[in-house]
């Protein structure tokens, strides 16, 4: 059965494309490991799956960003919550986007939080773009590239 199943999903290479691209924006790490083993396997072709992880990871980024502006706009009882909480990462978050994207991207648990936190503070979007671009490039090669070694 899970040989049928397999062989199914990728008998219509869109259809896996388009599965990694909304799994990135889910969850990157799993997805995009798997993918890239799978091109090792000659399943999927590289450039389409660079492609769409790029691609499902940025939309997901900006996502989240917008998540964490608008929860702390909208909900001031959360606000004072997570003040509460952010405030020691905050200046690292200011001062040095690009680091604190970079290296979250590799910390299990704290990427989601650290996007939304730059939304909270009202980075602008440009900047977060532009700093998560070059961070998530660097990301998909390494963990991609880990995955086609695996």
């Amino acid at each position: 059965m899970e040989t049928l199943i397999f062989h199914r999903l990728f008998e219509v290479k869109e259809f896996a494309l388009l599965t990694l691209f909304i799994g990135m924006i889910i969850e990157g790490e799993v997805v995009l490991f798997s993918a890239a083993f799978l091109v090792r396997e000659g399943y999927l072709k590289p450039g389409p799956v660079f492609f769409a992880a790029f691609a499902g990871m940025l939309i997901g980024d900006v996502l989240w960003y917008w998540l964490g502006r608008w929860a702390y706009d909208s909900f001031p009882r959360l606000r004072r919550w997570i003040d509460r909480i952010a405030v020691p990462l905050d200046r690292h978050i200011r001062e040095r986007l690009f680091h604190s994207i970079f290296i979250s991207k590799f910390a299990a648990g704290i990427h989601h939080p650290v996007l939304m936190r730059a939304g909270s503070l009202g980075i602008s979007l440009k900047r977060f773009v532009f700093d998560d671009i070059i961070s998530t490039f660097i990301w998909v090669l390494v963990i991609g590239g880990l995955g086609y070694l695996s």
